[in-house]
């Protein structure tokens, strides 16, 4: 993993440790072990979250269908709330919910920098959900 997606990820944990919850960093997600696994678990004994944390520089993010699908059995199994946690270059982190991601023609999600201000931002979204 990245040095930046390592901070993404630490930085999201923070935003919902400040707003009560507790969470953690699943360091084996992405791809390092078999199991479906989400980057950031969350949870406050009310509410708990299942977050995929992607980030990006350019305009798009593309996400594999497969890390949605693992996201989804991760979530259903724990009984979190699946989102996306995304964070554009000069923007704010932003909650997406699977249901609000396009998809391509070849089957990967898209996020575009273009929808992004329509958004809840991370803090907003988990304090008032």
């Amino acid at each position: 993993m990245s040095n930046k997606g390592y901070n993404e990820e630490r930085t999201v944990v923070q935003i919902f440790e400040t707003n009560g919850y507790r969470a953690t960093r699943i360091p084996a997600s992405g791809g390092r072990t078999k199991r479906a696994l989400p980057d950031v678990i969350a949870g406050n004994g009310r509410k708990y979250y299942a977050a995929e944390i992607k980030s990006s520089k350019n305009d798009y993010i593309y996400i594999k269908e497969e890390q949605i699908q693992e996201l989804l059995e991760f979530a259903h199994g724990f009984g979190a709330t699946p989102i996306v946690v995304v964070k554009f270059t000069y923007k704010p982190y932003k909650v997406f919910d699977i249901i609000e991601i396009e998809t391509t023609d070849s089957g990967k999600y898209v996020i575009s920098r273009k929808n992004i201000d329509q958004q809840f931002n991370l803090d907003d979204y988990i304090t008032n959900k």
